[in-house]
């Protein structure tokens, strides 16, 4: 009979633990779903409910892990609740945004616990690929959102989602940029990030806007790993237009894995540089007076000529997103995007005796291009540079601004930083 004490005091030990669940401090930094239903719904009611809010993130969990050639798989694990009927409207789908010629489409799985505590899964069935810019007129792209609507949202509903992209190639072999916005249109309960690289690889951050944060750091078996902490965190109120392009407005978290703006530039330049011959703009040349009146004379007839022959027209499909397409190309087809009619026009200046360079830019309101973080990843504009000659001033010229004169640049890209597509950059 003896040797039931210990199975007898065993089993009580296994009732104890059953009837303490983990507290929530361990739901919230466990492996997505890991929590059973009731463990999770037990947690959450120990986060308050704000007033007028539609809902309430319980944990925002991010991770980046990259590999030794710059490739990155980011996973985005959310649990939230929702609050009101409003947020039943505005919280009732998953998705995750993926550019097809350097990613793979997003992996997501997601369900949904309700106020009476059943659990209910995403059906993949209902989960949909569209592509982001098809309602853009004159922009067409290989940028995608892949998603679909989640089941049995309710106020009072939990929902966990996550969300994974992984990279099959870099972004842009000298380094890429991101910005990740840490801030909602609801309170945040708790935040949590892991950063894992190799040491080999050049890799920098800025956190932003978020005093209260802790960051670790490790290193083991040639890897970093980087992990931020932060608690509660109130919810943006409202939003600034027109501050200056250098101030940060909202918590963030910026990296970057380019170890300088001038191998950024010389990378661009040995991909581009091939495009910007005197060649291929034979066609189109000799119709224009490139040698009579003053630089700016002539500058003028050569933008005005580029107009003419070719249309704005977005085209953002694999490399050409990022790489210009040959002038020649641009000629024949009759229209461009904003680096294709730049390069374009270099590529006529430089035909016509006049030196000049592509130079890329972050155009627009908001925050402008973090100096402090080379890469590629924040610039959306591509311009034309006419470096200063003698007496001569040095110009920029937007080749997409059919309606400002030759020294004047659209609003959009006043005051912004612009990166001088060069080796000497």
């Amino acid at each position: 009979m003896r040797s039931c004490l210990p199975v007898r005091r065993l089993l009580g030990i296994i009732l104890l633990l059953a009837a303490n669940p983990l507290s929530a401090t361990d739901i919230w930094s466990g492996a997505a779903f890991s929590a059973d239903a009731a463990a999770l719904r037990q947690a959450a009611q120990t986060v308050k409910a704000e007033k007028h809010t539609d809902a309430t993130v319980l944990i925002n969990d991010l991770r980046f892990q990259f590999d030794e050639s710059g490739k990155a798989v980011q996973t985005r694990h959310l649990i939230y609740r929702v609050e009101t009927q409003k947020g039943v409207e505005g919280w009732a789908e998953s998705s995750g945004y993926w550019k097809a010629w350097h990613q793979s489409r997003p992996e997501i799985r997601g369900r949904v616990i309700t106020a009476e505590g059943t659990e209910h899964w995403l059906d993949s069935k209902t989960l949909n690929d569209v592509a982001v810019h098809s309602n853009v007129p004159e922009t067409y792209s290989d940028q995608r959102k892949y998603g679909g609507p989640l089941p049995a949202v309710a106020i009072g509903a939990i929902v966990e989602e996550e969300v994974v992209t992984r990279d099959t190639a870099p972004m842009f072999a000298a380094g890429n940029v991101e910005r990740w916005r840490l801030a909602w249109s609801a309170p945040v309960n708790r935040t949590h990030i892991v950063i894992t690289h190799p040491v080999s690889v050049v890799f920098h951050y800025q956190l932003q806007l978020m005093p209260d944060a802790v960051v670790t750091k490790a290193t083991e078996n040639g890897v970093e790993t980087i992990t931020i902490e932060n608690g509660p965190q109130a919810a943006l109120q409202q939003h600034f237009p027109n501050l200056p392009p250098d101030v940060v407005d909202y918590p963030q978290l910026e990296f970057s894995t380019g170890s300088s703006w001038h191998e950024l530039a010389a990378e661009y330049a040995r991909l581009s540089e091939e495009k910007l011959k005197a060649s291929e703009v034979q066609e189109l040349l000799p119709t224009i007076n490139v040698k009579d009146g003053s630089r700016l004379e002539r500058i003028r007839r050569i933008v005005a000529a580029a107009h003419k022959n070719v249309r704005y027209t977005g085209i953002e499909f694999g490399e050409s997103s990022l790489i210009p397409q040959l002038p020649s190309e641009t000629l024949k087809r009759k229209y461009g995007d904003c680096k294709d009619k730049a390069a374009l026009l270099v590529a006529m200046l430089r035909a016509a005796g006049i030196p000049a360079n592509l130079a890329l830019l972050d155009a627009g309101q908001g925050r402008d291009v973090n100096t402090e973080l080379p890469g590629m990843g924040i610039f959306n504009h591509a311009i034309a540079y006419i470096p200063a000659s003698g007496k001569e001033p040095e110009l920029w010229v937007d080749a997409t601004a059919q309606y400002s004169q030759v020294g004047t640049l659209p609003w959009m890209d006043y005051g912004r930083w612009a990166l001088v597509v060069s080796d000497k950059t």
